[in-house]
């Protein structure tokens, strides 16, 4: 145990590149005790905290034993997530997506990456992507305003798991609309609450008719639904939202198939088959 100790505390010494008159200071004993401990010595237990505190350890990892020893690797990811501050929860999460990217992009040399800068000259060179016949992964890496999107590929395929040709053809012919984008909008730049037909109509400068076959639209779409409410004046049509983030999700893929891309920030394309 002295011999595995004694490297331990000359390795840390070496890598926080301290000497042995400092540890010696710290931990209260003699430069020649410090010099006898990485000669194969052992310091008395009583001094084993205080050696660890110099050197911002545990006590475990004096003698070469992580604390994260046996502990699943899933379960150090949620406990680093879920104790993170709130307010850097959703950036932590981030960094570790970003070690993932870069870790199954099986790109060379890329452990020490960072972001792209965002600076203006690099704005075209800010996406990655990593494609296998086992899926992909695809990543904007402009600092400050990462995402990611990560796709194992279905036992049967990518189509397996695709809506229908007529349904994409339903959406998208009705955000073709102008009118149908604006009330899309709309809905996703207020709060989830009821609405009447006047009020959009008001909002949007649009005609009670036409925004009244849009709702109609997203209600088949599940966007919104309809509920009567009982005034004096009788019976009035609300309309409640039913937002859901993935339209913010496919709003913002939207524009990344709009974005021209000029140069990869980082690629690797192995894949050998269609994607669909």
């Amino acid at each position: 145990m002295g011999g595995i100790l004694g490297d331990r505390i000359k390795q840390l010494r070496f890598d926080k590149g301290v000497t042995q008159a400092e540890l010696a200071k710290a931990a209260g004993v003699s430069v020649q005790a410090v010099s006898k401990w990485e000669c194969g010595g052992t310091p008395d237990v009583g001094l084993l905290p205080a050696i660890a505190s110099f050197f911002n350890v545990t006590i475990d990892e004096l003698f070469g034993r992580s604390i994260t020893d046996g502990i699943p690797l899933e379960d150090l990811v949620f406990r680093e997530i879920r104790n993170a501050p709130e307010d850097v929860r959703l950036k932590r999460t981030g960094d570790i997506c970003w070690v993932l990217f870069k870790a199954i992009s099986k790109i060379p040399n890329t452990r020490d990456t960072d972001f792209a800068s965002g600076a203006e000259d690099q704005t075209s060179c800010t996406r990655g992507y990593a494609n296998f016949d086992t899926g992909f992964a695809y990543v904007c890496a402009l600092g400050g305003a990462q995402s990611y999107f990560f796709f194992p590929e279905p036992e049967n395929g990518f189509s397996s798991v695709l809506s229908s040709r007529d349904d994409y053809l339903r959406l998208f012919s009705l955000l073709c609309e102008p009118e149908a984008m604006d009330a899309l909008l709309f809905l996703y730049r207020r709060r989830a609450v009821p609405f009447s037909i006047e009020h959009i109509c008001k909002e949007l400068h649009a005609s009670a008719e036409r925004m009244t076959e849009c709702l109609n639209r997203f209600k088949e779409f599940g966007w919104i639904e309809e509920e009567l409410v009982e005034l004096d004046s009788g019976a009035k049509a609300l309309y409640r939202p039913k937002l859901t983030e993935a339209v913010i999700g496919f709003l913002y893929f939207a524009s990344e198939i709009i974005y021209k891309i000029k140069l990869w920030y980082m690629s690797n394309d192995t894949r050998t088959k269609p994607l669909l």
